[in-house]
């Protein structure tokens, strides 16, 4: 009965481990937001004037603005730092296993937790309390860290044919536990109190952790040779050492591979770059366009209808994936191009419903689940590209190229909109569509080369 325990523990674990981190992860962030505008408040204006801000708008605009500043500045600390670090250790995690590189992130929130938390019971803003606390999750990796570190256990631990089936079980976990720490936050907040929050955050963290050490089963042996080799270049240098990890991806990315799989591997971080700068381009076109007519629709109608559509989305991750991949015919490189055909298909028509007809939009969320597959499938293909001992530094290098692509896609329509918005929307649309049917492109010159039966990523 206990064996049975432990191993039915052994194989929730990731799903639990993954729920349990983006919940904390997630919970805070609004929080953040409230902690930093009171002690800002503190500092600045006596008690009476923070008691009742509602009487003095313009004390209220100026915090307002100091606390956005705050933010803006937090927040690239922690995304620049992440998204290196990010590569540093997925490259770490193939020399020297998962398990010890998973306690990484884990340690650095519990950090950052911990300096939230003493924050929130000193009366004035510390410097050195946010900024230390950002710093410490993002040299650690974060979020980012956490789930390609936990993706590469998964590709570790599954055959090809079920690569994909386990890692959209994952990716709905990772999404669950987003959804339901921006749901629940109010109902902590008002029951734990701010400062409280940090402290659910630490235990989240804490669980976390144990549940690594204690049940993770690690399947990546590790690897001797790239261990003797970090020990060599320690004699030449520390930096040289850590340098040869963080350039892991990109020399991976061009070094020679057996038949196509360079031309393949190049060809789908094209597929990635484009498909995260095309996301938040269109959640940017969708902002804009709703607001004129015919759709006019109010920030809790575009609220809700976002969320409908996440909700689809992460059913068609579990539904979608787990039905056609159990039952196709086809090879297991072709049915995840197929899938990713599929769902960049559908996020093409979503655009096109935007330009041409409101009532395909109000059905996009419907449309969604049929998108949900598309990030397990991409990351269940690209492991097939790469060896065992490659797949941290891919992976790692892969966000950080998505890291930087997001914004870019924001801004490019942003701007391209705001030019065009006053003789027609087209301009930006066009943009957008040129962008898509490229990578839609791709996918299908990959699906042509694909061969039934043959091992994936040839």
């Amino acid at each position: 009965m206990a064996i049975r325990m432990k191993n039915t523990l052994a194989k929730a674990t990731p799903c639990l481990a993954m729920f349990l981190f983006m919940f904390s992860v997630s919970m805070q962030y609004p929080v953040l937001r409230t902690l930093i505008f009171r002690k800002t408040c503190s500092t600045y204006f006596p008690y009476t004037v923070c008691s009742k801000l509602q009487a003095n708008p313009k004390a209220e605009a100026k915090l307002a603005s100091h606390t956005e500043k705050y933010l803006t500045a937090l927040n690239s600390i922690g995304v620049i730092c992440s998204a290196f670090a990010t590569v540093f250790l997925g490259s770490l995690a193939d020399t020297y296993g998962r398990k010890k590189i998973l306690l990484v992130p884990c340690i650095g929130t519990a950090i950052f937790s911990v300096l939230l938390f003493i924050q929130g019971y000193y009366r004035y803003i510390s410097l050195f309390l946010i900024s230390g606390s950002h710093l410490a999750m993002g040299i650690t990796g974060g979020k980012s860290a956490f789930m390609t570190t936990m993706m590469c256990h998964i590709t570790d631990t599954t055959s090809a044919e079920m690569r994909a089936i386990s890692l959209s079980t994952l990716t709905a976990f990772t999404v669950l536990g987003s959804t339901v720490g921006e749901m629940s936050v109010g109902l902590l907040v008002s029951t734990f109190g701010v400062s409280r929050i940090y402290l659910i955050v630490f235990l989240c963290q804490m669980t976390s952790i144990i549940l690594i050490l204690v049940f993770l089963q690690e399947e990546h042996v590790k690897n001797n040779n790239a261990i003797q080799v970090d020990k060599a270049k320690h004699h030449v240098g520390f930096c040289k050492s850590i340098w040869r990890h963080v350039t892991a991806g990109p020399r991976l990315v061009l070094a020679k591979h057996e038949g196509n799989r360079r031309t393949n591997l190049a060809l789908m971080i094209l597929v990635s770059v484009f498909g995260m700068a095309c996301s938040t381009a269109d959640s940017s076109f969708l902002g804009l366009q709703v607001q004129k007519p015919p759709f006019k629709w109010s920030p809790a109608k575009l609220s809700s209808f976002n969320n409908a559509k996440s909700m689809f989305s992460l059913l068609g991750t579990l539904v979608i994936t787990h039905t056609y991949l159990r039952f196709t015919s086809s090879s297991t490189a072709k049915a995840e191009l197929n899938l990713m055909l599929i769902a960049e298909g559908c996020n093409l028509l979503f655009v096109v419903a935007l330009v041409v007809s409101p009532f395909i939009v109000g059905i996009v969320p419907l449309i969604a689940i049929l998108t949900g597959p598309l990030l397990p499938v991409t990351r269940s293909y690209l492991s097939g590209l790469v060896g065992p001992f490659e797949t941290g530094a891919l992976f790692g290098f892969i966000n950080l190229v998505n890291t930087f692509a997001v914004p870019q896609g924001t801004l490019l329509v942003n701007i391209v909109y705001s030019i065009s918005q006053d003789f027609s929307t087209l301009v930006a649309f066009t943009v957008i569509m040129i962008v898509k049917i490229f990578a839609l492109s791709i996918i299908w010159i990959l699906r042509r080369r694909a061969s039934g039966g043959v091992k994936k990523g040839l």
